[in-house]
């Protein structure tokens, strides 16, 4: 992913980690990256 962004000229702002409970049915976001994450990429 960081070589497409570099490639368009973009530069990476911010990434979070995200789980989810299916118990619960509840999503969070916290500092964990290594499963789910979300990326800010911005030029």
């Amino acid at each position: 992913m960081d070589e497409w962004a570099r490639h368009s000229n973009l530069s990476l702002k911010g990434m979070i980690g995200m789980t989810y409970n299916p118990f619960t049915k509840v999503y969070k976001l916290e500092d964990d990256v290594s499963v789910n994450y979300l990326c800010h990429y911005s030029n």
